[in-house]
């Protein structure tokens, strides 16, 4: 009896495990059918990603091309940049020359400033003589400094500087 038992408690077990694959193969079949009637639409979306990739390429590569134009005009436009920088550097020397030799040709011909006041003058230089006295109404550079603005030869913006300069004074 013990072994018509086990023969029995195999093919319940038997019977159970085929029930639970049968099972599981009406699962698996639902899905394959169902995946086979969704295989059109997976199509149609594999379709879609590979046109989305092949917009995306060419958009990358006009991107490309446009960044290099861009850039190339940048660079112009640099370039430019530096030889305007460069032009008015040598501008601002070339003025700084020319503010410099100006300077000296006032100063060359600006008279001598007025000597100081003190005891070891000379007689008639003193705080009592007529010179002294003339003076003090107006400046004694102003008195002496003839008037460079009036020279033709001189350019009317030189003549303006110039007038500029003896205003200050």
């Amino acid at each position: 009896m013990n072994a018509e038992l086990w023969g029995i408690g195999l093919d319940i077990l038997l019977i159970a495990l085929l029930g639970v694959t049968i099972g599981y193969a009406v699962v698996l079949n639902r899905r394959l059918s169902a995946l086979r009637h969704n295989r059109d639409e997976f199509a149609a979306l594999i379709n879609a990603l590979n046109q989305a990739t092949k917009r995306a390429e060419r958009a990358l590569q006009r991107l490309k091309t446009t960044s290099d134009a861009i850039g190339q005009e940048l660079q112009a436009r640099v370039n430019d940049g530096e030889a305007v920088r460069d032009d008015i550097q040598f501008l601002l020397d070339r003025a700084n020359r020319c503010a410099d030799q100006l300077a000296e040709t006032v100063r060359q011909n600006r008279p001598s400033a007025p000597e100081p006041l003190s005891a070891e003058r000379p007689a008639g230089r003193g705080f009592g003589a007529p010179e002294a006295e003339e003076s003090k109404g107006a400046p004694p550079a102003a008195a002496e400094t003839p008037d460079m603005t009036e020279e033709p030869s001189r350019h009317p913006d030189e003549r303006d500087l110039l007038k500029a300069l003896q205003g200050l004074r």
